[in-house]
């Protein structure tokens, strides 16, 4: 179902189309929302139905965590890889991502700059991280949510989390 940070109600078991409008709506009102599910039952496909549908046209900047991985994923190679998947689904090239890294030493820093300069350029942007239960598989997971949100909180953009587990994973950061 889907989930608004802070909300006291989810869509739990029930229609395809009511899920969508309420992360439709949590994204219109520029909230950070969290869809829950089992495997395979559809998630990223509602997320990308109910962005579509807003009417808004709203860039989707998605990152899927599974495709980063976790086994030997190193803080600086989290936020680089993480960075250059948001801006291949933004309105910025390459350099914009390369250029965030070099200006700075802290990959914290440079990735926070980097989303930034993406949901700027993408306006109206939902930021999406898929397979978002793997944050917490990292060692800077907590720093990694925070940088994020607040990247997203401060531009004005909307967030998508998607997981089998998030639940679990929002507990642990």
């Amino acid at each position: 179902g889907a989930l608004a940070r802070g909300a006291r109600k989810s869509v739990q078991n029930g229609s395809r189309e009511r899920a969508e409008r309420e992360v439709r709506e949590g994204i219109e009102a520029g909230r950070v929302v969290y869809v829950v599910g089992a495997s395979q039952a559809g998630k990223t496909a509602a997320v990308r139905r109910a962005i579509a549908s807003s009417g808004r046209g709203f860039t989707a900047l998605r990152v899927d965590l599974q495709g980063i991985g976790v086994d030997g994923v190193t803080r600086e190679t989290f936020y680089y890889s993480t960075a250059r998947e948001f801006a291949r689904g933004g309105r910025v090239d390459k350099g914009h991502v390369t250029g965030a890294f070099d200006a700075t030493s802290d990959p914290a820093l440079a990735f926070s700059r980097s989303l930034r300069g993406i949901i700027a350029a993408s306006s109206p942007a939902v930021v999406v991280v898929d397979e978002a239960d793997l944050l917490v598989e990292y060692a800077f997971a907590a720093e990694a949510l925070r940088v994020i949100s607040t990247a997203v909180r401060d531009s004005g953009a909307s967030a998508v989390f998607i997981s089998i587990h998030t639940h679990t994973a929002i507990r642990r950061v």
